[in-house]
């Protein structure tokens, strides 16, 4: 690793990691596209602080460059932010060389650290929202504790004078930047990265999140950088990100349709397109997204299903149960908590009550209103290889925002294609208001199928 020591303003200077191999975080859980960081910072003023470290793998690379900045015994203080491994993974190392210098943390990050690296007797000096720390020159650092964003131990580091606010997970991205600074980044690929960050990682938080975000807006500190943990330092008008997390954290959603799928034989796939072409001609200004979750990054998905007004997941059955990818899916759904779903509803219809129950439990968990699709007149035997099998599954898509109302009952449409090939099902989760149910259903035609009706156009 060559010298790290590269200045951010005035006195303050990056001293990270930029992995440009990076494939994969927090186990094999995320996806890395373009690299990432782990962004370290020193201030330099009559005292020296130094603020978090980086990876475990890459500790003696850091201690030893470090050494070469600076004598290790000048640093005055440390300030942990987090305490995983990915921000504290050197300072086991580091304290080896300098045992008594003061760390300051939150008391779970007490509790973090001591966990990973074992009782030490470390000086701890534990901090709150408020508390402040003079480093000379005019200049203060103030705490704010930032509790499951995205760990309980979690906070932020608001340096005065400078008006850096060192934000550890908050508003960063895995994202490589050579030249560190957001204006110099590629926009496209940083906005991008931004929002999958948020979606994978703090989406689950998001009314913590406005919580945080309105308590730091009290706190009247004016920011002219924000220095994230991870990847672009926000120099070119910083509360850009900020303004993104606000809309994100509530309940955020785009003119977009995302439909998931796995399948076996193909039935589910052909469900899967024909619900997307229907949605298309009927809204044409809407974005109609479809994925197999089987061939597509999951942290890519969760990214869309975070900007979507409506979902639809399908998947085939087999073992009286789900297809392995799609317990996957309905993981990934409890993991985002998706925003507003509890004024939203769920249909899954035609399947016996054991098929779906592990993912409704999902939704009921959240008190999402469910519903179960009426069997009569369901077709038994004209499916090729599944006539036994009478409760063969339809698809109820809805969607309803302040200019558009979507209902599509599918039986008639839908279910000849997956008859051919698989048994299969969808759920619909709705991100927005509910419907009356005799808005759903509505009279049967002779064949004893509902009619498919779209009351709108957009």
């Amino acid at each position: 690793m060559e010298k790290m020591k590269r200045q951010v303003k005035n006195n303050v200077y990056w001293i990270g990691y930029i992995d440009w191999e990076l494939k994969h975080f927090h186990g094999d859980d995320y996806s890395v596209e373009h690299g990432s960081s782990q962004n370290a910072y020193l201030i330099e003023e009559e005292k020296t602080v130094l603020i978090d470290t980086v990876w475990l793998p890459h500790r003696f690379e850091f201690v030893d460059n470090l050494e070469q900045e600076i004598d290790l015994r000048n640093i005055d203080y440390i300030v942990v932010n987090h305490g995983e491994c990915d921000h504290s993974g050197a300072l086991n190392t580091l304290m080896e060389k300098i045992p008594d210098t003061p760390i300051y943390c939150t008391a779970n990050a007490v509790k973090s650290l001591e966990g990973q690296y074992g009782k030490k007797g470390w000086n701890f000096r534990v901090v709150k929202t408020g508390d402040t720390l003079d480093i000379g020159n005019g200049k203060q650092l103030i705490f704010v504790e930032m509790p499951m964003l995205h760990w309980p131990d979690s906070m932020a580091t608001y340096m005065t004078g400078d008006n850096i606010l060192f934000s550890n997970d908050a508003f960063g991205q895995h994202y490589a930047v050579e030249e560190l600074f957001n204006d110099k980044a590629d926009a496209c690929v940083m906005n991008r990265e931004a929002m999958k960050y948020f979606a994978n990682i703090l989406n689950p938080y998001a009314p913590l999140l406005t919580r945080k975000l309105k308590e730091i807006e009290e706190l009247h500190l004016p920011i002219d950088m924000i220095a994230p943990s991870h990847g672009a330092i926000w120099r070119t008008e910083p509360t850009q990100i900020v303004e993104k997390y606000a809309k994100w954290a509530d309940a955020y959603q785009e003119n977009q349709v995302t439909i998931v799928y796995d399948t076996m034989w193909n039935g589910t796939e052909k469900i899967a397109h024909a619900i997307a072409k229907e949605v298309s001609s009927q809204s044409p200004d809407t974005v109609v997204k479809v994925f197999n979750i089987s061939k597509t990054d999951k942290n890519d998905i969760m990214t869309e299903i975070m900007k979507s007004k409506a979902i639809a997941v399908g998947s085939p059955t087999v073992g009286n149960g789900h297809f392995v990818e799609r317990v996957g899916m309905a993981r990934l759904f409890e993991a985002a908590e998706i925003q507003k779903e509890k004024s939203g509803r769920v249909w899954h219809m035609g399947l016996e009550r054991r098929e779906c129950a592990a993912f409704a439990k999902i939704f009921e968990r959240r008190r999402v209103r469910r519903h179960r699709g009426r069997r009569k007149g369901v077709l038994g035997t004209e499916g090729r290889g599944l006539g036994s099998h009478p409760r063969l599954c339809a698809v109820v898509v809805a969607v309803k925002t302040a200019n558009m109302d979507l209902i599509t009952s599918g039986r008639n449409r839908i279910l000849p294609l997956f008859c051919e090939t698989e048994k299969s099902f969808f759920v619909c989760v709705l991100r927005g208001n509910c419907y009356n149910r005799n808005e759903i259903f509505q009279p049967r035609l002779s064949t004893g199928h509902p009619k498919t009706i779209f009351p709108w156009k957009s």
